[in-house]
């Protein structure tokens, strides 16, 4: 039966075997890479992969299953489990309506494919990649229990996925994880990477009029790599926001990326009057994980500027 465990930090007590047998898929994306390389040696991995002759994941097995094609596909995986993360996202995430089915196949069909794989193969946790822009248009308190109706297709699909879990927690541990702004040494094409190679190139930075544009809460790689298995190997149930608790600004990213390029941002201000706050509520995620180890801004734009 699910366990209702409720310990924070590192020093938990685990629902797992020592070394359990883990599912993970996405395997290859910038969170699958940095969970293979934190755990490759604590973890038995057996990594999902469209295509395991092109997939270099040292220290995993390799298991063929393309989501994308056939969500019900996965003949050669493992007869029997630990755990399960489920990272795995459709490719075409930014595509509607020409990549919607897409989304439907990986992020929704295949969710309740692997999850009724999960039981069957004696699975003991399930922990999933959601999304913090299930909150879109972030106009109310970022709160896991308040009912969420999010416009863009991604975001429903993924919240779709999270619904189609709940039912599971009868019969396993089953966790949705909302990450916001994840980043990292690694990263391309998001948002603390934009801001932070913006800087390094000499182009300008946005800010709205109030001279701090976007506010928000990020999630350095490697602590959201970590929660992740806390979840797995404790056995987390529920839907949780996942970031450091540290509220940063577009501008004051800037000037941190500025002060670990060695170079001056430029900032613009746009005609904008306000922009977004993106704050999740933590309280939850403070209730099962020391929050004070979390990666500050300034440390993780060092680590990420490091290695451009």
């Amino acid at each position: 039966m699910p366990s209702d465990a409720n310990q924070s930090g590192q020093n938990y007590s685990p629902l797992m075997p020592t070394k359990p047998k883990v599912l993970l898929t996405g395997a290859t994306g910038f969170l699958g890479r940095t969970m293979v390389r934190l755990f490759a040696n604590q973890w038995d991995i057996f990594a999902v992969v469209r295509d395991p002759g092109r997939a270099s994941l040292p220290g995993c097995k390799l298991m063929a299953w393309d989501f994308a094609k056939a969500a019900d596909s996965g003949a050669g995986l493992p007869v029997s489990i630990d755990g399960v993360v489920h990272l795995a996202q459709s490719r075409r995430y930014r595509e509607f309506p020409a990549g919607a089915l897409d989304m439907t196949d990986v992020n929704v069909r295949a969710t309740a494919h692997l999850l009724d794989w999960a039981v069957r193969s004696g699975a003991q946790a399930f922990v999933f990649a959601s999304t913090g822009s299930i909150y879109e248009d972030y106009s109310r308190p970022l709160l896991e229990d308040e009912k969420q109706s999010p416009m863009q297709f991604y975001a429903a699909s993924k919240l779709a996925a999270e619904t189609l879990m709940r039912p599971y927690g009868a019969l396993l541990n089953a966790c949705a994880l909302r990450l916001f702004f994840l980043y990292g040494p690694g990263q391309t094409d998001k948002l603390v990477y934009n801001i932070v190679q913006r800087v390094r190139d000499g182009v300008p930075v946005s800010v709205s009029m109030d001279g701090e544009g976007l506010q928000f809460r990020a999630g350095y790689s490697e602590d959201v790599a970590r929660v992740f298995r806390v979840a797995l190997e404790q056995g987390w149930n529920g839907v949780l926001n996942v970031a450091c608790p540290e509220i940063v600004s577009v501008r004051r990213l800037a000037d941190v990326a500025g002060e670990a390029l060695g170079k001056a941002p430029i900032v613009e201000t746009t005609q904008v009057e306000t922009a977004p706050i993106i704050v999740p509520e933590l309280a939850k995620l403070a209730g099962r994980y020391d929050l004070s180890t979390f990666t500050r801004i300034r440390d993780g734009v060092d680590a990420m500027c490091a290695h451009l």
